[in-house]
């Protein structure tokens, strides 16, 4: 409803306009011809993605659970870690009021043709029967072939052939400010398409996962979108949507998504052994501050303090220390923790790197080698 003000000036318009041509109706009106607009070229024109998301929403599929609780109190369900998003429950309850199941909701990504499809670790960790419609309304039994929690990423397998497939970009390429569209399935409504563009990357610290580099989007993401693609204007998958936050439960603007070049690699470990493997190099790590740099006389706020070294730990063996600050990675300069941390998110063990370190009597080269992450 237009505001009251916007309604008044109207009407005094029209009231003008109608006592101008009542003075004017002696004479002939003035002829108006018409003309189609020209096409207009460059920023200005009217866009459609209509023709990507054809090729695209064919591999995007809806996933559904059941998980049976029976076995479990209903304070353990709700007090269980994840970002499950609990779309329904079963009607039928327990004399104490407790349901016997519990149904959720996710999207998924087609990624061979021969069925194998890439999700969130949240939208089916726990469950006991997991359904995979596809666009075209086909419904296929799934099962889990490995689920990383770390990185929110797990990898299912339908039992089909011939099916489409996404394809990949590199998800390093990205810029903010790049146009993309999210695909999914969001509160069960069906297949949905939200476009936005690419808000920020490098996004950590939010205690969602261990391993934390999100891609951040205004496109529209909410319950059920989880598992779902994050694509660009070619049609390449760029993210995995994962998470939002969000006062309503609901989207503010602020999405998640796993960059495509980390749910990959996660996704080819999973396929290969239903698991993941990380380099294990011992040290707990904090990003530089400004006054970290003061103290330790940097000129530049980068790098990582080592704040702990693990016994026995190959950071140990090669002679790293507390108080050492890593400043370069592999011959590169080091960013942050967070950007060594996800360097061993996706080293596999065995992996040899070189780390440069300041201290206080100067610049340390060390050769150190991965080993695998002990069992918690």
């Amino acid at each position: 409803m237009n505001p009251p003000h916007t309604i008044g000036l109207g009407m005094r318009l029209v009231s003008i306009l109608s006592i101008t041509l009542g003075l004017c109706s002696c004479r002939p009106a003035p002829q108006v011809i018409v003309r189609p607009a020209p096409a207009v070229s460059g920023s200005a024109s009217k866009e459609s993605y209509a023709g990507v998301i054809s090729n695209v929403s064919p591999c995007v599929v809806s996933v559904f659970t059941r998980e049976n609780i029976s076995n479990k109190t209903y304070s353990q369900l709700t007090n269980e870690p994840g970002l499950r998003q609990f779309i329904e429950s079963q009607s039928e309850k327990s004399p104490e009021g407790i349901p016997d199941q519990v149904e959720g909701i996710g999207s998924g990504v087609l990624i061979s043709n021969d069925g194998y499809i890439l999700t969130s670790s949240h939208v089916v960790q726990g469950a006991d029967e997991i359904t995979v419609t596809t666009s075209q309304e086909k419904e296929f039994k799934a099962h889990i072939v490995g689920l990383d929690p770390p990185t929110d990423v797990a990898v299912l397998k339908v039992d089909a052939k011939g099916l489409p497939s996404a394809q990949f970009a590199d998800s390093s390429q990205l810029r903010v400010g790049d146009v993309v569209l999210a695909m999914g399935n969001p509160f069960g409504v069906g297949q949905t398409v939200t476009s936005g563009i690419i808000s920020a990357t490098e996004r950590a610290g939010f205690g969602i996962t261990e391993y934390e580099d999100f891609i951040q989007t205004d496109a529209s993401i909410n319950p059920g979108s989880s598992g779902g693609a994050l694509v660009d204007t070619e049609g390449r998958v760029v993210g995995i949507s994962t998470a939002i936050l969000s006062r309503s439960g609901s989207s503010m603007g602020i999405g998640f998504a796993v960059p495509i070049n980390l749910a990959r690699g996660v996704m080819n470990q999973l396929i290969a052994h239903g698991r993941v493997d990380r380099g294990y190099l011992g040290v707990v790590l904090h990003s530089m501050t400004p006054e970290m740099a003061n103290i330790f006389h940097l000129p530049e706020k980068k790098g990582a303090l080592v704040i702990g070294v693990m016994p026995d730990s190959p950071a140990s063996h090669a002679g790293l220390v507390p108080g050492d600050v890593i400043a370069e990675l592999n011959h590169k300069p080091l960013t942050d923790a967070r950007e060594f941390r996800m360097f061993l998110a996706q080293a596999p063990p065995g992996t040899r790197a070189t780390v440069k370190v300041i201290r206080s009597e100067g610049e340390k080269v060390f050769p150190v080698t991965l080993s695998t992450t002990p069992k918690s």
